[in-house]
């Protein structure tokens, strides 16, 4: 329901986080301060909610440049259980479950000492791989710009935008 109600509401966010993150990334973190905001006041909700908003913007930055599972096997049509498809699959799901669920424990433990403490302890290491992941994507995109499969799909949904206006 925030999708409806927050995000497709939003008529413009701070310029300093459209410089961040971009209109759709600015868009996301807005809707999950305003998710954070419905689970309560504890501190840790807004952390786990802005962690994980700008892990998804992380991640959108990173599959419009690196190659996924669903480019090898829909798109190019190879094996899903070729040796690269595994390879990426297994990629992919280290990339979006491992710095997602490190931080669960931001929404299970509402004691935030708790877990400054527990971060504290592990080097701040899913804090540490979003801000390389970040830098990451950030570089690849300027450097090498989108890969080409998906220049195609943003083409075809343009013009399909400009059939349905026309």
């Amino acid at each position: 329901w925030l999708t409806f109600y927050v995000f497709y509401r939003i008529t413009s966010t701070p310029t300093w986080l459209r410089r961040l993150q971009g209109k759709k990334g600015s868009k996301v973190i807005v809707t999950r301060m305003a998710s954070a905001l419905w689970h309560g006041v504890y501190p840790s909700y807004y952390v786990f909610f802005f962690f994980t908003a700008v892990t998804t913007n992380v991640i959108d930055t990173l599959r419009l440049v690196l190659p996924t599972f669903e480019d090898e096997v829909d798109s190019k049509q190879q094996s899903k259980w070729a040796l690269k498809s595994i390879c990426l699959y297994i990629f992919w799901m280290l990339m979006v479950v491992v710095p997602t669920d490190s931080v669960g424990i931001l929404f299970m433990e509402l004691d935030f000492f708790k877990v400054l403490a527990l971060f504290r302890a592990v080097y701040w290491f899913p804090f540490v791989i979003l801000a390389f992941d970040l830098v990451l994507g950030q570089l690849l995109l300027r450097t090498i710009g989108m890969k080409p499969i998906e220049k195609a799909k943003r083409a075809k949904r343009k013009s399909a935008q400009q059939k349905k206006e026309s």
